[in-house]
C-alpha cells in the first residue's frame, strides 16, 4: 500500500514518527527523508551513528570505525533462515544475481533473482488501521497483511489518480508509475511483482526506478522448446531509519 496523505517528506531535519532504528521502508520517491538514507550499501562512521550501528553491526560490512548500510540495489529482500523445502539464509548473506551453466548443458545459462537476506517483521499491537492510519509519508510504501488499505492508503495496484487532488504525491511521483502528467499520473502497479530497490548494485543489472521486467517466459535462443521466466518486479527504493526508537526485545 501507499501513503495517499501524511508528512511531506523533508530532505533536512529529522523525520521521526514512530520508526525503529534500522527499520527499512519502501519509499516511491526520488529522495530519501531527512534522519532516512537508501539502502545503497553506503558505509557511516561508528561515531556518528552509534544506535544503529548496535543495532546491526557489521552484518552488512565495515569495522569497528565504520559500517555500512544494506545493499539493496537490484536485489530483493529475502526473510533469513529455513524455510520448508528451501536451502537457509543467513543475515546479510547475499544470493542469485550471476548467470550460472545448466547442469544439462555448460553452454546455457540462467539466472537466479539477486537477493539479499534481512528480517521481515510484523505489528502485534498498534492503532486499529480501520480507526486511524498510522503516522506516514506521502509516497512511503508498506506491507500489510489485512484485506484493505487503511483510510489515507491506496493500494499498489497501478490505479491513475487526479493531479488536482493529489498535488502533493503526484510532486514525488511524477509519472514514474503511469499517467500523463497534465491531469493524471499513476501509483505503483505491484501486483504480482516484487519491489526491487532502483540503482546497479555489485554484479547486478541497474534497475530505474518505476521500470517493469520479467514475468513473461522467454525461450532460450540455442533451444526454443525450453523457456526460462524471470520473477517479475518493479523498480522502488527502501529507505532505512538512522535514527529514532531503539528496538526493544520485550
Amino acid at each position: 500500500m501507499i501513503a495517499l496523505k501524511g508528512l511531506y517528506p523533508s530532505r533536512t531535519g529529522s523525520s521521526d514518527i514512530g520508526r525503529f532504528v534500522g527499520e527499512i521502508r519502501m519509499f516511491a520517491g526520488t529522495f530519501a527523508p531527512g534522519g532516512w538514507a537508501f539502502c545503497d550499501g553506503q558505509e557511516l562512521p561508528v561515531s556518528k551513528n552509534k544506535g544503529l550501528f548496535a543495532a546491526i553491526g557489521t552484518t552488512y560490512g565495515g569495522d569497528e570505525t565504520k559500517f555500512s548500510l544494506p545493499d539493496l540495489r537490484g536485489r530483493i529482500p529475502v526473510h533469513v533462515g529455513r524455510g520448508p523445502g528451501l536451502d537457509g539464509v543467513k543475515q546479510g548473506a547475499t544470493g542469485g544475481g550471476k548467470k550460472v551453466a545448466q547442469a544439462s548443458d555448460p553452454e546455457k545459462t540462467t539466472s537466479t533473482r539477486a537477493s539479499l537476506a534481512i528480517r521481515y517483521m510484523i505489528s502485534l499491537e498498534g492503532v486499529d488501521p480501520e480507526k486511524k492510519a498510522p503516522d506516514s509519508f506521502i509516497g512511503e510504501v508498506r506491507i500489510l497483511t489485512g484485506k484493505s488499505a487503511p483510510r489515507g492508503w491506496g493500494a499498489c495496484d497501478g490505479q491513475i489518480l487526479s493531479i488536482a487532488q493529489h498535488t502533493a504525491l503526484f510532486s514525488l511521483l511524477g509519472t514514474m508509475y503511469g499517467g500523463d502528467g497534465r491531469t493524471t499520473f499513476g501509483l505503483p502497479g505491484l501486483r504480482g511483482r516484487t519491489p526491487v530497490h532502483a540503482g546497479e548494485g555489485p554484479e547486478v543489472e541497474e534497475v530505474k526506478q518505476g521500470q517493469r521486467r520479467g514475468g513473461r517466459r522467454a525461450a532460450l535462443a540455442a533451444d526454443s522448446d525450453k523457456a526460462i521466466t524471470t520473477p517479475p518486479y518493479l523498480g522502488v527504493r527502501y529507505i532505512i531509519a538512522l535514527h529514532g526508537i531503539y528496538p526493544s526485545r520485550n
